[in-house]
């Protein structure tokens, strides 16, 4: 309900859950309001008003309306964004996955129409009964703020298969308990054939009989009601509180039921198979449900966002200026509350930087320019080098040009920890952590987008130069090829295109249509060799020399059968050259042919050894490769149930040894297989027994090992198997199908085999292998799949110790199940492919990527599920790595109103053009401004803001804020956050290197009065105390002149002013401005207290002066100055240049000339910078004290005198000043010698040059 568009109540509680029922709301149509108006009068992309109060009993609403009349609120624009649109909503946990279960009574959990939920308890006192196992999964939270208060499961009874068999009136209860194990495999599983515990005795079955969840208790019957059971506190992962996306495993164990195993007393619970359309005006069409009550936590602030940026730039959309007013409403009158009104950081900043620079003032030469970062640009490079401080992190995106396999190495040279990881989005590729070189590769595909971390977590040393190389190598391919039905007779293939399969092509006609394929690759090029049998008997085969297929060759067109796989090919691991092994009845029934290739042709066919063969006609051949080898072991089976199998050494045959002569499948099911460890080189043939027994043979590269039986199957027997070793150790798995449609696997660790573990019972039929074995190519982990009763098949991953839950790949979504399974695995990674057909004779193959599957790819909808006629491999690929350029994108600054070339005008204009995108490159921006300030010669200040952690860009920040400080720049840094831990800590480090001062701005009005402080700062240059020293002269000798100038008091007239209102002080006297007087030596000092002044502030004096002597004097000595201190407290002496001399009448007297007594060259400053005036003080006296007339001749090791001379002559009267300039950085030794003709003295100075310059006002 609303009030004048403001919402004041409202109910969206639901009365029941089960059964429908009317809403009955109360509404409070009562409400209290409160209005407020306040003023943009800035440029602003975004405003958000908020509301905030103290109790969560209480709820504020808020609206707001535009100057033009726009309204946003709850029931008003959409544009806004509000906190309490937060609502309850329905949980419906009704997917198969989250209620599976698993029954004694009726076993088939393949979710069919017959499934239902059983209870009974122990009728015999034989340790059995019927009970439920159900495996629950919260969903993720609706909505934010919310607890879990209970969770609830709701059955519905249904009638039992038998009458006689309802509980009826049983008193008897039902209680739910939790289970012990992993769901997917509980000990205590029903056995299809014998309707019992498999362990035995339920009493020790695996369920917390201690803690009973709940319990329900009944005494009559419960067909057609809805029972519930509370299920809160069950086990949701590790305790006994739900939480969202927590699981819980549970069974429901009846006791009290009367009856016997012939004639049981049952209670019967529809499934999930049930089918809900039947029943749409019952519980969930009766299947099991669960209901999620929940609270939701009161928020105690609202507000309206009106124009939100989505991080799409320029951003044009501006709020409108003028006045807008903000309503808030509540049903209480009492509650207090505050209101907050925020913009957004751009404008913020914009705002900030505007009333920055009101300030400055170009009249006066202020000068002032805009450095934004970050800016991206493409540098396309195989490498990438940077900075890294302690505790920091630094970022790259990049995209590839090329589909490869990649790696980057880091590098760096002191001893910090760092590390790095690359990613795909939030994908995590691969990770150095821990490991040595610092290394992460993974395949990466052209147009995606990748970015590289380097994180530094420790180091003696701050700043940490790096450098990422990349390489890379040909990527991994993938070829799968099959039969189609719609072309008999050609071989389809397809390969894998980086991210995606090419269109279906066509191999050559092998002239039959084909029941059995295989693909067989190459180690040591791009080169697969496809080998087919046909429904005549004939075995072709086509070689691909990485463009195309050759010719197609028949090397016999008399096999066994065209239902198995009388033939098999395989490559040496060294030389490359390949092997193709087939049956050719017509010559030797018993004893398999072969034929070499050599990479050019096919080598005349020949026979294997025969020394030893089998009774009957050879149907299977398998011949497999020895790693880092040319040894290669073959084994056959016939159809008189005889194994043989013997060893090719590259050259030859031999080691021919019966493996038995009692196998369990008569040639029509492939009941052995073969592998290498990858090791030790040894092999393992195993193969099943018809007596149930499962054996292995293992030949140790000299001689073959006795036979030892390694499982007892039992009845039924092995009619598949295959194995898969490690690429990276001895370990190895092995799968078993038996003719009862169970498949059981065990792993191998060198020395001994795990337990025969069944993994499923219902594989449909036998008659197919249904299943293969694979290793993860870098992970050791092991993986079987199999197909069930299902379109999807089902997996489990072996983790070097255990076994994981079962989980399901990617469904076919075809009708029937899965036939034929094959894995390939990926050498490079731990990818793996799967290929399968199914009941609709389609081929998928999906992924694995380590961790999940992708969807399927239908490579073929029109293929056969009788033969096995698909196959997948990945082809040689070149390993060979080289340096390879990537597309990087740095994050680099931009002077967007440069000092030298703009004005104030130009840099309010830049000031516009701030963005907010990308990374954070702050060393860049104040490598940037440091670059403009080089030129500078005097003050210079940098104002460095951020609102993030420098994490990009390519320089030092240290290095760039020691550059400024050599440059005597001041650096002022600011922080603009919610807090300062979203803020760079170097921020603060920058200011302290450079004398400036670090601040942090929590909202957008600090950051403009720090702005604004700042600017104040730095443009007062107001002159403190300044003093004003007159050196007149007082018995002055120059050349054969003397003079002396005497103040005559009262004379002044002092004049106050500005630089637009100033008169030029002229006589008459008015002495309001007298001197204070000294006399020293050869001068007089007329000294001037001045008030303080400001910038633009003048002074100025008219005084008189009476001189007497003879010839022409200098009027103001050059030793005088003006002196006071600047805002940062620094004394400033400035020198006062005077060109100007008196003529006095008379002329010189004679001058008897006496000895030197000494002379001195003192420097005004003992250091001074490169490039600037050193000025040194020269006296000479006579013996008799006075001063004296003098020739001196002055040398410096470094520098020059008055621009030009090195050494300088110069004749001085009394006392003269020069000056030193060095461009370069030392020690200046400075000898004067002086004489009058009588005698000669001399003196020395030192003037030490730094690089470096010094802060100078005038």
């Amino acid at each position: 309900m609303f009030a004048d568009g403001i919402l004041v109540a409202s109910d969206l509680s639901e009365s029941t859950y089960t059964n429908a029922a009317p809403y009955v709301i109360n509404f409070n149509t009562s409400y209290y309001g409160y209005e407020k108006v306040f003023q943009v009068n800035e440029s602003v992309n975004d405003l958000k008003a908020m509301a905030s109060w103290s109790s969560i009993s209480n709820d504020l609403d808020v609206r707001l309306t535009s100057p033009s009349g726009t309204s946003y609120g709850r029931a008003e624009s959409t544009s806004g964004y509000f906190t309490d649109e937060r609502f309850s909503a329905d949980i419906s946990i009704r997917d198969t996955e989250f209620d599976t279960f698993i029954d004694s009574s009726s076993p088939n959990t393949n979710f069919g129409s017959s499934t239902s939920l059983y209870v009974t308890s122990d009728m015999n006192n034989a340790g059995d009964q019927a009970a439920s196992i159900m495996k629950w999964s919260l969903p993720s939270a609706p909505t934010h703020n919310t607890t879990i208060q209970s969770v609830t499961l709701y059955l519905k009874g249904v009638n039992e298969p038998y009458v006689g068999w309802d509980a009826g009136s049983d008193s008897r209860s039902i209680t739910v308990y939790d289970v012990l194990t992993p769901y997917s495999v509980p000990t205590w599983n029903n056995n299809a054939t014998s309707q019992t515990w498999e362990s035995g005795s339920f009493s020790g079955s695996d369920y917390n009989n201690s803690y009973a969840i709940d319990t329900l208790s009944r005494s009559s019957s419960i067909a057609g009601d809805v029972v519930e059971f509370n299920i809160t506190d069950s086990m949701w992962g590790t305790d006994r509180v739900p939480e969202w996306d927590d699981e819980c495993s549970i069974v429901l164990v009846g006791s009290g039921y009367a009856g016997t195993d012939a004639d049981p007393s049952i209670d019967r619970f529809a499934s999930s198979d049930t089918n809900e359309n039947d029943h749409h005006y019952d519980l969930n069409g009766w299947r099991p449900l669960i209901i999620v009550e929940y609270s939701i936590t009161k928020e105690t602030s609202e507000f309206v966002w009106v124009q939100p940026t989505f991080y799409e730039y320029p951003d044009t959309d501006m709020v409108e200026a003028g006045n807008w007013t903000l309503q808030v409403s509540s049903s209480s009158s009492d509650e207090p509350f505050t209101l907050t009104t925020f913009i957004d950081k751009k404008s913020a900043t914009q705002i900030a930087s505007k009333a920055f620079i009101s300030s400055f003032d170009e009249s006066r030469g202020d000068l002032s320019g805009l450095v934004l970062y970050s800016d991206n640009h493409v540098v396309t490079s195989d490498n990438q080098s940077s900075y890294i401080r302690n505790k920091s992190e630094w970022l790259s995106y990049f995209t590839p040009e090329k589909d490869a396999f990649y790696s980057f190495e880091l590098s760096w040279n002191d001893s910090s920890t760092i590390d790095m990881s690359l990613y795909e989005g939030t994908e995590l590729l691969s990770s150095s952590n821990g490991i040595d070189p610092k290394v992460v590769n993974s395949s990466l595909l052209t147009g995606n987008d990748y970015h590289i971390i380097v994180n530094k977590s420790a180091g003696t040393e701050n700043d940490t130069f790096f450098t990422i190389n990349a390489t890379s190598r040909q990527l991994s391919g993938l070829m799968s090829a099959y039969y189609d039905s719609g072309s008999s007779g050609v071989p389809r293939y397809r390969i894998w295109e980086g991210d995606q399969w090419s269109v279906e092509r066509s191999a050559n006609y092998v002239g039959g249509s084909i029941r059995q394929l295989i693909l067989a690759e190459s180690p040591v090029e791009e080169e697969i060799i496809l080998g087919t049998g046909d429904y005549n008997r004939d075995f072709n085969v086509q070689v691909w020399d990485g463009s195309g297929w050759s010719g197609v060759e028949q090397f016999t067109s008399y096999m066994d059968s065209s239902t198995t796989r009388g033939f098999d090919i395989g490559y040496e691991s060294i030389s490359g050259d390949a092997l193709a092994v087939y049956m050719d009845m017509t010559l030797n029934e018993g004893v398999a042919r072969y034929r070499v290739w050599n990479g050019a042709l096919w080598s005349p066919a020949s026979s294997t050894d025969a020394t030893n063969p089998g009774a009957g006609n050879v149907c299977w051949v398998e011949i497999v490769s020895k790693p880092y080898s040319d040894e290669m072991m073959l084994v056959t089976l016939d159809d008189d149930n005889d194994i043989r199998a013997q060893v090719w050494n590259g050259s030859g045959w031999g080691n021919l040894i019966t493996i038995t002569n009692s196998a369990a499948a008569y040639g029509y099911y492939q009941c052995f297989d073969v592998g290498y460890e990858q090791q030790s080189g040894d092999a393992m043939v195993i193969w099943a027994e018809s007596n149930g027994d499962i054996r292995s043979r293992v030949w140790n590269g000299v001689s073959w090992e006795n036979e030892s039986t390694i499982f007892d199957l039992g009845v039924p027997i092995g009619y598949w198997i295959k194995i898969a070793t490690d690429p990276n150790s001895d370990n190895a798995i092995v799968g078993v199908e038996d003719d009862g449609m169970d498949i059981h696997v065990s792993m191998w660790n060198s020395t001994s085999w795990t337990p025969l573990t069944e993994i499923e019972d219902d594989c449909y039929e036998y008659s197919k292998r249904i299943f293969d074995v694979a290793f993860e190519g870098s992970s050791g982990d092991a993986m079987v799949v199999w197909g069930d009763s299902t379109n999807t098949p089902k997996y489990l991953v072996w983790n070097g110790s255990n076994w994981g839950a079962e989980g399901s790949s990617s469904s076919l979504a075809s009708s029937g199940y899965t036939r034929w399974v094959n894995l390939e695995s990926n050498v490079d990674s731990d990818e793996i492919s799967l290929i399968t057909s199914d009941g609709s004779s389609d081929i998928n193959v999906q992924k694995w990527n380590g961790d999940s599957w992708n969807v399927p790819y239908e490579v073929e909808i029109s293929s056969s599920r009788y033969y096995e006629v698909s196959d997948i491999v990945y082809p040689w690929k070149d390993t060979t790595y080289s340096s390879t350029e990537l597309n990087w994108k740095e994050w680099r600054a931009t002077v967007t109103s440069s000092l030298s070339n703009n004005s104030l005008v130009h840099l309010s204009n830049s000031i516009d053009t701030i963005t907010a995108d990308g990374l954070t490159a702050i060393d860049e921006g104040l490598y940037e401004a440091n670059n403009e300030l080089s030129a500078i010669t005097g003050n210079s200040t940098v104002v460095l803001m951020s609102d993030g952690l420098d994490n990009a860009g390519h320089h030092s920040l240290i290095e760039e804020a020691l550059r400024a400080k050599e440059h005597n720049t001041v650096i002022y840094t600011v922080g603009l956050g919610n807090n300062e831990d979203e803020v760079d800590p170097i921020l603060c480090e920058i200011a302290n290197i450079t004398g400036g001062k670090y601040y942090f701005a929590p909202n957008s009005t600090v950051l403009e009065d720090i702005f604004i402080g700042i600017a104040s700062e730095i443009t007062n240059f107001t002159a403190a105390g300044p003093t004003l020293s007159m050196h007149i002269p007082h018995n002055y000798i120059t050349g054969l002149y003397i003079a002396t100038a005497t103040y005559i008091p009262n004379s002044t007239n002092s004049t106050v002013g500005n630089s637009t209102q100033y008169s030029i002080p002229m006589g008459a006297s008015q002495g309001n401005a007298e001197p204070i007087l000294s006399t020293e030596g050869d001068r007089s000092e007329l000294l001037w207290n001045l008030p303080s002044m400001s910038p633009g502030d003048k002074w100025g004096v008219w005084f008189q002066v009476k001189v007497q002597g003879a010839g022409s004097v200098p009027l103001i000595l050059p030793t005088s100055s003006i002196n006071y201190t600047d805002v940062n407290g620094t004394n400033i002496d400035v020198k006062i240049s005077y060109e100007g001399e008196t003529g006095i009448s008379g002329f010189g007297a004679s001058v008897d000339y006496v000895s030197l007594g000494n002379i001195s060259i003192i420097p005004e400053s003992p250091t001074v910078l490169i490039g600037e005036d050193a000025l040194l003080d020269l006296k000479a006296v006579y013996s008799d004290g006075n001063p004296a007339i003098a020739n001196m001749q002055i040398y410096s090791s470094i520098g020059t005198f008055n621009e030009t001379e090195n050494p300088i002559n110069i004749t001085i009267s009394g006392s003269d000043q020069i000056n030193l300039m060095s461009m370069m950085a030392g020690t200046a030794h400075i000898k004067a010698i002086g004489s009058n003709g009588n005698n000669s003295v001399s003196s020395n100075a030192v003037v030490y040059i730094r690089p470096k310059g010094v802060i100078t006002l005038s």
